[in-house]
Order: C-alpha cells, then structure tokens, then sequence
C-alpha cells in the first residue's frame, strides 16, 4: 500500500509540473536528467557508448515490460472475470484489480533491482578514469 502512496504521490507532482511548464517540457527534462545521471563520470571517449547503452536499455525495458506487465494484467482479470459474475461494474472492477496487480508486479520488479544495484554497484572511483561532475 505504501507503493501505491508513493507512486500516486509521484504522479501528483509530475501532473503539477507538467500543468505548470507543459507536457513536452517536462518530458524533455525528465529525459535530459535521467540520461545525465546514468552518463555521468564517464570519460569524454565513452560518453558516446555510455549514451547510447542508457538508450537501448530504455527502449529493451519499455518493450520488454510492456509485454510482462500487459501480460499480468490482462491474466488477472481474465481470471477476476472468470470467478466473478455480474454486469459492467464487475469488468470495471477486474480492469482495475489488473492493473493493480501490474504495478506491484512492477514494484516488485523494481525494489528487487535497486536492491541487486545496491550490492553490486561500488561508488568509490577505481583511480582509472577521473570522475568529473
């Protein structure tokens, strides 16, 4: 239940920001950030492969989860439709139990790999390359 706060905590405040400076704008700061961040202390020479491995990681993760979470969704409330009876309220109702379902799924997902970053990821610089901010 906490998840479901925080992300709706989430989507309050990018719907304010989006209300406040626009949709396309937003979505170019967001997508401007998250790609500084993850190219970030990469030396001059990589920042190209850097780049480009961030974007072919966006686009494999958007197909990939796509398909799982549509798939979940979609068997949870064939599955919700199959044991319940009733009218339109009872397909509204299993729409959204799958779509809950979906995003726990993806909550899952996601706590599960800040935890592996989180073991696997040392911060300290290796003396290689300087880290530059």
């Amino acid at each position: 239940m906490v998840e479901v706060v925080a992300f709706g905590g989430l989507l309050l405040l990018g719907g304010r920001v989006s209300g406040l400076l626009g949709h396309r704008r937003t979505f170019r700061i967001g997508l401007t950030t998250a790609t500084s961040l993850a190219t970030a202390g990469v030396g001059a020479a990589d920042a190209g492969t850097a780049a480009a491995t961030f974007n072919a990681g966006q686009q494999v993760g958007g197909a990939l989860g796509t398909a799982l979470f549509n798939t979940v969704a979609t068997g949870v409330t064939a599955t919700r439709l199959r044991t319940h009876e009733g009218g339109r309220d009872v397909v509204t109702a299993g729409a959204v139990h799958g779509f809950g379902v979906a995003l726990l799924v993806a909550t899952g997902i996601m706590l599960g790999a800040t935890v592996v970053a989180a073991v696997l990821i040392d911060p300290r610089p290796t003396g290689d390359a300087p880290l530059s901010y």
